[in-house]
């Protein structure tokens, strides 16, 4: 069995279910050693069981919410504790636009609609657990002079899509945090890139209610898995500030070639400077 990632040590935030879930099982059997990691316990418990199948001591997990800085401190310090260091950093743990009730995608609330509590909630894990996790990482990132922080984001209409009232801002506010990441870790041997869908993923962010009710009509998980091994590579050492669309990713092409067809920058930054700044 090629194991391509044999060796390397790789967190995954939110890999309970959905596509933290699929990511981090792809992680297993590229022979990484995976730390999973969700808010929700029994999730996380059921997906262990089957990673442990997969991998066995290579696989632990840990209940953390990493929305809370200590919290996603912890997380870093029980995978170096376990595995000895960490190589790989999988931001993937997110909240969905559907916590503002079960209709918001039929009839979208106005912002103002929105609980105060669901829009700070929102904000905390898909905002602040991506800064709080790269910054407990870094350190032990530093120290090995090569890393992967890889975000996982969202399309900008859904960013800016009426009813994602807090998922569309906090998603946004990771780009814009990963794009300052890049830049401050260029040269560094840290890569910093963004992974989407692309699209409406079959799990639970998207319920039937949404009218999507042929589940095989939405994009699968398994698309992020063939990128997401490829970033994670040496082959991608080169590869830093980007963005990549994984259902637009084409099994006729390689990973090189449809990089460079579905690569853009993080946050958009080919629509060029908007401000003013003096001369």
């Amino acid at each position: 069995m090629v194991e391509p990632l044999k060796g390397k040590i790789a967190i995954v935030t939110g890999s309970g279910r959905g596509i933290g879930r699929t990511m981090a099982l792809a992680l297993v059997d590229a022979g990484a050693k995976v730390m999973f990691n969700d808010m929700d316990k029994a999730p996380l418990a059921a997906t262990l069981k089957e990673a442990k199948k997969r991998g066995g001591d290579r696989v632990h997990g840990v209940h953390a919410d990493v929305g809370k800085f200590a919290q996603a401190q912890k997380l870093v310090r029980e995978t170096v504790k376990k595995f000895g260091g960490l190589d790989i950093l999988v931001n993937s743990a997110g909240v969905g636009p559907q916590l503002g009730g079960r209709m918001v995608m039929v009839k979208p609330p106005k912002f103002y609609e929105l609980d105060a509590d669901v829009w700070n909630f929102t904000v905390a894990c898909n905002a602040s657990g991506p800064f709080n996790m790269a910054k407990a990482a870094m350190p032990v990132l530093r120290r090995r002079k090569w890393g992967r922080i890889i975000g996982v984001t969202t399309s900008l209409d859904t960013m800016l899509r009426q009813g994602c009232v807090a998922y569309g801002p906090a998603k946004a506010a990771h780009e814009a945090l990963m794009s300052i990441a890049a830049q401050d870790l260029a040269g560094s041997g840290i890569t910093a890139n963004i992974l989407v869908p692309g699209g409406p993923v079959n799990t639970r962010m998207v319920p039937p209610v949404t009218g999507w009710s042929d589940r095989s009509k939405l994009i699968q998980p398994g698309v992020m898995v063939r990128p997401l091994l490829w970033l994670c590579s040496p082959a991608a050492d080169n590869i830093h500030g980007m963005r990549f669309r994984a259902a637009r990713w084409k099994d006729s092409l390689s990973e090189a070639d449809n990089a460079r067809d579905d690569g853009a920058p993080i946050a958009w930054t080919q629509l060029g400077a908007q401000a003013i700044h003096p001369a």
